[in-house]
């Protein structure tokens, strides 16, 4: 190689390298908001996964309705309703400050004031699934089909 060549060489080199820093420095940012979009994925998705709570009807007796968890954090909370029953029951999610077993109305069907969701019908030996979102506070789970709240259809649910 002459000197010529290679002095061309020399001079070609910063010049290439020159040219590719902005091309460098785009794919190190991309690599590091990648990073950081990755690890904001993982929190959110694990900020998402719903509590489960699960309610349990018709069991011991044709109208109990029971809870696996009596306090939840806020959030996502899913409730999965089982029926081990032979008759329809439903659940229904009501904020209030007041008792379950205290609720305003007629023993036969009580006030749904302040509902937040419900599952709809439960047929026998069905379940159900479905998600709300809490805030902290207070909660009354229960079944408010004529007569079942009176025979002890309802559960306490805290929210913090």
């Amino acid at each position: 190689m002459s000197a010529q060549s290679r002095h061309q060489t020399e001079r070609k080199l910063p010049l290439l390298e020159q040219r590719n820093k902005p091309l460098v420095l785009l794919i190190s940012a991309v690599a590091g908001l990648s990073a950081i979009v990755g690890a904001s994925a993982v929190s959110a998705n694990q900020q998402s996964v719903p509590t489960k709570v699960s309610v349990a009807e018709g069991t011991p007796s044709a109208f109990s309705l029971t809870t696996s968890r009596a306090v939840v954090p806020a959030g996502r909370v899913t409730f999965e309703v089982k029926n081990a029953g032979s008759i329809v029951h439903e659940v229904a999610v009501i904020r209030t400050s007041r008792k379950a077993a205290a609720l305003p109305g007629p023993r036969t069907k009580v006030s749904e004031t302040g509902m937040i969701g419900e599952s709809g019908d439960v047929v026998g030996h069905g379940s159900r699934r479905f998600t709300l979102i809490l805030s902290p506070g207070h909660y009354a789970l229960i079944c408010n089909l004529t007569g079942h709240y009176a025979g002890g259809m309802h559960a306490d649910l805290t929210v913090r």
